[in-house]
């Protein structure tokens, strides 16, 4: 999504222009929703194969609207801090906050 943040942005502008002229068409939408639905089916098989609890709805979702976010807007979330951490860092920030959660237990 970093290499291609502009197509990123070009697609959710369309998503908001394309509702705008017509509330019924949810193509845009639909295009996000159907990976994000496999993602989700594979997320709740892992979790309760694990024993682990939480809601994969909210997981999934919650964890490619960071991703798209940090992707796109990167720019913005790091504006005026002294060292920029690398996408790697930033890559491996968030792999650990996903797995572990913000407390960081394992």
């Amino acid at each position: 999504m970093r290499q291609h943040r502009e197509l990123v942005v070009a697609l959710l502008t369309a998503n908001v222009v394309d509702a705008e002229a017509d509330p019924d068409d949810a193509s845009v939408t639909d295009a996000f929703a159907r990976p994000l639905a496999r993602l989700e089916r594979f997320t709740r098989r892992e979790m309760a194969g694990r024993g682990l609890i939480g809601d994969p709805t909210i997981a999934v979702r919650a964890t490619f609207g960071m991703v798209m976010a940090m992707a796109v807007l990167d720019d913005w979330f790091f504006s005026g801090v002294s060292r920029r951490p690398s996408h790697a860092v930033v890559t491996a920030g968030m792999t650990e906050l996903v797995v572990h959660g913000i407390t960081g237990t394992r």
